[in-house]
């Protein structure tokens, strides 16, 4: 019996550590963004968005990044992705998009708030994602959206942003009056 099936219980146990290694690496680097782009202090939420149903009555506690301050107005709830494998640009019918957008939803239908989906694919720069919303604000925020695509049960179109050139080129207060407005 070789050490790692003896320590981790097998490969599948150590792939299944690793994974969640790198979804927690993920969340931290979205609070990052967030605590740059946003001007306020963001971290991951202890065990992601497993919490929600424990922490009932307090709607910052739902999704995977918040704000830790109990009086920020951040109004979205955030749902991020480390993907090895995902497609963007002109989603497809059966893109693993729509599942994420899915869980990104309901976590923001319980917390009262808006979905925001955060997806980081392997190879792409450290500290770059795609953002996804609900709405379409290429005029209101001045760049393109880089994806799009039909969420197949609800029908709402959602399009995904460059946090890269979000950061660089929209401040968060005319983002979010952009999508207050739309």
């Amino acid at each position: 019996m070789s050490l790692e099936t003896c320590i981790f219980g097998g490969t599948e146990r150590s792939r299944s550590i690793l994974s969640k290694r790198k979804g927690s690496d993920n969340e931290r680097a979205v609070a990052k963004f967030f605590t740059k782009w946003v001007g306020e202090k963001f971290a991951r939420v202890p065990m992601s968005g497993g919490l929600s149903g424990q922490w009932e009555g307090n709607r910052n506690m739902v999704g995977d990044v918040v704000p830790i301050s109990e009086q920020s107005k951040f109004s979205f709830s955030v749902e991020t992705k480390f993907y090895r494998n995902i497609k963007f640009g002109e989603l497809g019918k059966r893109n693993k998009v729509y599942g994420f957008w899915k869980q990104a939803s309901q976590d923001a239908e319980l917390a009262g708030k808006f979905p925001m989906l955060i997806i980081r694919q392997n190879q792409m720069p450290a500290g770059e994602f795609i953002l996804f919303l609900d709405k379409c604000m290429d005029s209101g925020i001045g760049i393109a959206h880089v994806s799009s695509g039909i969420v197949p049960e609800s029908k709402i179109t959602i399009y995904g942003y460059n946090t890269t050139t979000l950061l660089e080129k929209v401040p968060y207060k005319q983002f979010l009056d952009v999508y207050l407005s739309n």
